[in-house]
């Protein structure tokens, strides 16, 4: 599997889900929101206009996970009260081979 985590400078769930994902050996691209090429990639994927935009613009809460595999964006399903939601965000962690 392979994901990239959209973020942003100063965001702390962004930093949180980044440290999460390297502790857990889960290897991601980090796509920065307000990079031009980023900005262009999302404006133009149909599912990322869909989920985050309307008449008057897009609303995006970083961060995002988009795993490149479903060609599907995570938002909302990544942190709860205490956190980053480890039990969803496991998904992505290489099963061990035996």
């Amino acid at each position: 599997m392979k994901i990239a985590v959209i973020t942003k400078e100063g965001c702390t769930r962004c930093a949180a889900l980044k440290n999460y994902l390297r502790v857990m050996k889960v290897p991601f691209d980090e796509w920065n929101i307000n990079a031009e090429q980023v900005k262009t990639t999302l404006l133009t994927d149909a599912k990322f206009m869909r989920n985050f935009c309307e008449a008057d613009g897009c609303t995006v809460h970083t961060p995002l996970i988009y795993d490149l595999d479903e060609k599907k964006y995570y938002s909302k399903e990544l942190f709860g009260t205490s956190g980053v939601r480890k039990k969803f965000v496991n998904r992505w962690v290489p099963k061990k081979k035996k």
